[in-house]
């Protein structure tokens, strides 16, 4: 990005999530106040693109669909590599632990655990 972080919207990704609704209000707006059936056709027109755009980004970003997307929203991978991350590190605790999931749970084992990656990482970069 250009130093205002990840988070910041550009422009065209405003207009993205924002263009649905200005097509449901412009249409609404000219069905309203239009005099003639061109209009009303036109206004017809852009609300049910903005209908469609509804559903289909409804349909597009629900939960349990995430893997199969293509082109994810923002955050998504992040989201799924988090998930993955904690399953491999819940896995190392339990197998550490002897396969009881109650020791691996206590705080005193994760700062331990903790403790010693962290030595074992400072002593490979001496």
């Amino acid at each position: 990005m250009d130093g205002r972080g990840e988070t910041a919207m550009t422009l065209e990704a405003l207009w993205y999530e924002v263009s649905p609704y200005v097509y449901c209000a412009v249409g609404l707006l000219s069905a309203a106040f239009s005099n003639s059936d061109l209009g009303f056709v036109f206004s017809a027109l852009l609300l049910t693109a903005s209908l469609v755009i509804f559903r289909l980004r409804r349909l597009y970003r629900r939960p349990d669909r995430v893997e199969f997307r293509k082109y994810s929203r923002f955050g998504a991978e992040a989201l799924r590599e988090q998930q993955r991350d904690r399953r491999v590190v819940r896995a190392n605790q339990v197998e550490a632990t002897g396969g009881i999931p109650e020791i691996a749970s206590s705080v005193r084992y994760k700062v331990s655990a903790l403790i010693r990656t962290r030595a074992a990482e400072l002593l490979k970069q001496r």
